[in-house]
Protein backbone atom coordinates (compact mmCIF):
# COMPACT_ATOMS: atom_id res chain seq x y z
CA UNK A 1 0.00 0.00 0.00
CA UNK A 2 1.42 3.37 -0.92
CA UNK A 3 0.17 6.54 0.66
CA UNK A 4 0.50 9.73 -1.38
CA UNK A 5 2.36 11.02 1.71
CA UNK A 6 1.18 12.23 5.04
CA UNK A 7 -1.12 15.17 4.43
CA UNK A 8 0.56 18.38 5.50
CA UNK A 9 -1.23 20.90 7.70
CA UNK A 10 -3.39 23.27 5.63
CA UNK A 11 -3.80 20.71 2.82
CA UNK A 12 -7.37 20.80 1.54
CA UNK A 13 -9.43 17.67 1.03
CA UNK A 14 -12.67 18.89 -0.52
CA UNK A 15 -13.90 21.66 1.80
CA UNK A 16 -11.84 20.43 4.77
CA UNK A 17 -8.51 21.92 5.85
CA UNK A 18 -6.15 19.42 7.50
CA UNK A 19 -4.89 20.46 10.94
CA UNK A 20 -2.69 17.43 11.60
CA UNK A 21 -2.59 13.64 12.05
CA UNK A 22 -4.41 12.07 15.01
CA UNK A 23 -4.12 8.34 14.33
CA UNK A 24 -3.83 5.49 11.88
CA UNK A 25 -4.99 1.97 11.42
CA UNK A 26 -4.62 -0.94 9.06
CA UNK A 27 -6.21 0.93 6.15
CA UNK A 28 -6.91 4.51 7.18
CA UNK A 29 -4.86 7.48 8.31
CA UNK A 30 -6.95 9.86 10.41
CA UNK A 31 -6.44 13.62 10.56
CA UNK A 32 -8.02 16.40 12.52
CA UNK A 33 -9.55 18.80 10.00
CA UNK A 34 -11.80 21.85 9.93
CA UNK A 35 -14.60 22.47 7.47
CA UNK A 36 -13.97 25.77 5.67
CA UNK A 37 -17.43 27.30 5.45
CA UNK A 38 -18.76 26.16 8.83
CA UNK A 39 -16.03 25.93 11.44
CA UNK A 40 -16.62 22.31 12.43
CA UNK A 41 -13.80 20.06 13.62
CA UNK A 42 -13.89 16.57 12.14
CA UNK A 43 -11.85 13.40 12.11
CA UNK A 44 -10.93 12.94 8.45
CA UNK A 45 -10.33 9.26 7.70
CA UNK A 46 -8.37 8.82 4.47
CA UNK A 47 -7.92 5.71 2.32
CA UNK A 48 -4.86 5.56 0.01
CA UNK A 49 -5.02 5.69 -3.78
CA UNK A 50 -3.79 2.16 -4.48
CA UNK A 51 -6.72 0.68 -2.56
CA UNK A 52 -9.27 2.61 -4.62
CA UNK A 53 -10.63 0.34 -7.34
CA UNK A 54 -14.09 0.54 -8.92
CA UNK A 55 -15.27 -2.19 -6.53
CA UNK A 56 -13.69 -0.35 -3.57
CA UNK A 57 -15.49 2.86 -4.59
CA UNK A 58 -18.81 1.01 -4.53
CA UNK A 59 -18.08 -0.64 -1.15
CA UNK A 60 -16.89 2.66 0.29
CA UNK A 61 -20.08 4.47 -0.83
CA UNK A 62 -22.28 1.63 0.45
CA UNK A 63 -20.50 1.58 3.82
CA UNK A 64 -20.73 5.37 4.16
CA UNK A 65 -24.49 5.27 3.48
CA UNK A 66 -24.97 2.46 6.00
CA UNK A 67 -22.95 4.30 8.66
CA UNK A 68 -24.85 7.55 8.06
CA UNK A 69 -28.05 5.72 9.01
CA UNK A 70 -26.72 4.89 12.48
CA UNK A 71 -27.76 7.20 15.30
CA UNK A 72 -26.24 6.12 18.60
CA UNK A 73 -24.19 8.03 21.19
CA UNK A 74 -21.50 5.32 21.05
CA UNK A 75 -21.01 5.64 17.28
CA UNK A 76 -19.29 8.67 15.74
CA UNK A 77 -21.53 10.42 13.22
CA UNK A 78 -20.50 10.72 9.59
CA UNK A 79 -20.77 14.27 8.29
CA UNK A 80 -19.46 13.87 4.76
CA UNK A 81 -17.77 11.43 2.39
CA UNK A 82 -15.84 11.88 -0.83
CA UNK A 83 -13.16 10.97 -3.31
CA UNK A 84 -10.60 13.67 -4.13
CA UNK A 85 -7.17 14.30 -5.59
CA UNK A 86 -4.60 15.61 -3.11
CA UNK A 87 -1.00 16.65 -3.57
CA UNK A 88 1.48 14.10 -2.26
CA UNK A 89 5.27 13.89 -2.40
CA UNK A 90 5.01 12.02 -5.73
CA UNK A 91 2.42 14.39 -7.20
CA UNK A 92 -1.37 14.26 -7.14
CA UNK A 93 -3.02 11.11 -5.80
CA UNK A 94 -6.62 10.11 -5.33
CA UNK A 95 -7.88 9.40 -1.82
CA UNK A 96 -11.23 8.33 -0.46
CA UNK A 97 -12.24 10.01 2.78
CA UNK A 98 -14.86 10.17 5.51
CA UNK A 99 -15.42 13.23 7.69
CA UNK A 100 -16.69 11.97 11.04
CA UNK A 101 -17.50 13.44 14.41
CA UNK A 102 -14.33 14.68 16.12
CA UNK A 103 -13.95 13.40 19.68
CA UNK A 104 -12.33 16.18 21.68
CA UNK A 105 -9.80 14.74 24.12
CA UNK A 106 -10.58 11.26 22.80
CA UNK A 107 -8.33 8.32 23.49
CA UNK A 108 -8.47 4.71 22.31
CA UNK A 109 -10.26 2.49 24.83
CA UNK A 110 -7.25 0.72 26.36
CA UNK A 111 -5.17 3.90 26.49
CA UNK A 112 -8.04 5.70 28.24
CA UNK A 113 -8.46 2.84 30.75
CA UNK A 114 -4.71 2.86 31.54
CA UNK A 115 -4.45 6.63 31.78
CA UNK A 116 -7.49 6.88 34.08
CA UNK A 117 -6.37 3.79 36.02
CA UNK A 118 -9.79 2.23 35.64
CA UNK A 119 -10.53 -0.83 37.68
CA UNK A 120 -12.76 -3.71 36.64
CA UNK A 121 -16.00 -1.75 37.10
CA UNK A 122 -14.83 1.18 34.99
CA UNK A 123 -13.54 -1.09 32.23
CA UNK A 124 -16.77 -3.11 32.30
CA UNK A 125 -18.81 0.10 32.01
CA UNK A 126 -16.91 0.97 28.81
CA UNK A 127 -17.29 -2.56 27.48
CA UNK A 128 -21.06 -2.38 28.04
CA UNK A 129 -21.18 0.93 26.14
CA UNK A 130 -19.29 -0.73 23.28
CA UNK A 131 -21.63 -3.73 23.29
CA UNK A 132 -24.66 -1.42 23.18
CA UNK A 133 -23.23 0.48 20.19
CA UNK A 134 -22.34 -2.74 18.33
CA UNK A 135 -25.82 -4.15 19.00
CA UNK A 136 -27.37 -0.94 17.60
CA UNK A 137 -25.34 -1.34 14.41
CA UNK A 138 -26.06 -5.07 14.11
CA UNK A 139 -29.81 -4.53 14.48
CA UNK A 140 -29.57 -2.21 11.47
CA UNK A 141 -27.59 -4.71 9.40
CA UNK A 142 -24.20 -3.04 9.83
CA UNK A 143 -21.23 -5.23 10.71
CA UNK A 144 -17.84 -3.64 11.44
CA UNK A 145 -15.07 -5.36 9.53
CA UNK A 146 -12.17 -4.33 11.75
CA UNK A 147 -13.49 -3.36 15.17
CA UNK A 148 -10.90 -3.37 17.93
CA UNK A 149 -9.86 -1.38 20.99
CA UNK A 150 -7.89 1.14 18.90
CA UNK A 151 -11.08 2.05 17.01
CA UNK A 152 -13.13 2.47 20.20
CA UNK A 153 -12.63 6.08 21.29
CA UNK A 154 -13.52 7.42 24.73
CA UNK A 155 -14.08 11.15 25.14
CA UNK A 156 -12.77 13.29 27.99
CA UNK A 157 -15.99 12.71 30.00
CA UNK A 158 -15.58 8.92 29.86
CA UNK A 159 -18.20 8.30 27.18
CA UNK A 160 -17.51 5.86 24.36
CA UNK A 161 -17.99 7.56 20.98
Amino acid sequence: MSWPSPLAPDTHVSSYRVVGPIGSGRLFVVYEAVKDEAPRRVALETLPADLITDAARERFAFAADALRALDHPGIARIHDVGLDAVEGRDGPAEIAWLATEYVDGGLPLLEYAREKRLGSRGRLRLLLQACDAVEHAHRRGVLHGHLGPQRLIVDASGRLV
